[in-house]
């Protein structure tokens, strides 16, 4: 099996701490994207509330990428995780494994020590996760006209894609590491 070919399963999810100050109460909402249920903690109650969590994801330049076949995942799409091959990452990060990685930094002389391919030196993926209480569509993003996500308790969840050229290593080449 070609390792570029191996599935990734992604799940996120979000904690936050409010703080209103001294008059109000402060609380923890937190949720993921294998439920549609936010939790809400006040004053040692608990409450659950519906709240659909939407995953846009982009590129490095802000454009939609498709992972998995879609750039964006409802919250029904996503609650088993967004599911796709890791060449699909590197893809939307604008990199190939095969790829020089002296082509992608700048003023770098072939004497730095580089290897010849990404694939031997390695290269760190970012992926930014931006959650938004609301969220306007461009007509790009989905090839259709769609609503703006916003409403009550609906949340949004933009995930940027980028890299970072560095050499990478493996303290232990079990499988189970990685």
């Amino acid at each position: 099996m070609n390792p570029e070919d191996t599935m990734l399963d992604l799940r996120h999810g979000y904690k936050v701490f409010k703080d209103w100050g001294e008059l109000r109460n402060n609380e923890f909402v937190s949720g993921d994207v294998t439920s549609s249920l936010m939790t809400v903690r006040r004053r040692g109650d608990v409450e659950f509330l519906e709240s659909p969590l939407l995953t846009v994801i982009n590129d490095a330049h802000g454009q939609p990428c498709k992972i998995g076949g879609r750039s964006i995942w409802s919250q029904e799409q996503a609650n088993v995780g967004i599911k796709s091959a890791f060449h699909e990452w590197p893809a939307c990060a604008g990199i190939d494994l095969d790829m020089d990685p002296a082509h992608l930094l700048p003023r770098v002389d072939v004497s730095d020590g580089l290897a010849p391919r990404l694939r031997t030196m390695g290269v760190l993926l970012q992926l930014q996760m931006d959650y938004r209480g609301h969220y306007r569509f461009r007509n790009d993003e989905t090839g259709d006209e769609m609503p703006d996500y916003d409403g009550p308790n609906m949340l949004v969840c933009v995930i940027t894609i980028s890299k970072l050229v560095q050499w990478s290593y493996v303290s232990d080449a079990a499988l189970d590491t990685f």
